[in-house]
């Protein structure tokens, strides 16, 4: 059997504490960026290739439950703006597979981009959505 949204958890961290008032999390993503570079030479019959890794980007899509989680992205301005060095973040993923063996993805000192808020329609769900970028990913 396959690995499912269902087996999957997300958390963030700030500061070793789970943020638990973000609400529900409806979807993730997580990409490992490479750029393939190419050159081409004299003489040569094709061309050379090389792979550079260029870091993780990632988002999440999470539906609102109550106000508190205003206080995680509170926090998040407090970081960019620099009002509160030394704080740390991780987005960590853990993943339970149908054998029993279970894998945790860390993502260390993401960076967060814009944070939009959406209120699409008086019978839909609130939602904020995260986009973040990592130098690295951390299999656990």
């Amino acid at each position: 059997m396959r690995l499912r949204g269902e087996d999957t958890s997300l958390s963030i961290l700030v500061d070793n504490q789970v943020q638990t008032q973000l609400g529900d999390v409806k979807s993730a993503n997580l990409t490992w960026e490479m750029e393939i570079k190419e050159e081409g030479f004299l003489g040569e019959h094709s061309d050379r290739y090389d792979t550079v890794y260029k870091g993780i980007t990632g988002d999440l899509d999470i539906q609102i439950e109550d106000a508190s989680w205003t206080t995680f992205v509170q926090s998040l301005l407090d970081i960019a703006q620099r009002r509160t060095p030394g704080v740390s973040l991780q987005v960590v993923s853990k993943q339970r597979f149908t054998n029993g063996t279970s894998r945790t993805i860390i993502v260390p000192d993401p960076s967060f981009g814009a944070i939009p808020l959406a209120t699409p329609a008086r019978g839909d769900y609130v939602t904020v959505k995260l986009n973040y970028k990592a130098s690295q990913a951390i299999f656990v």
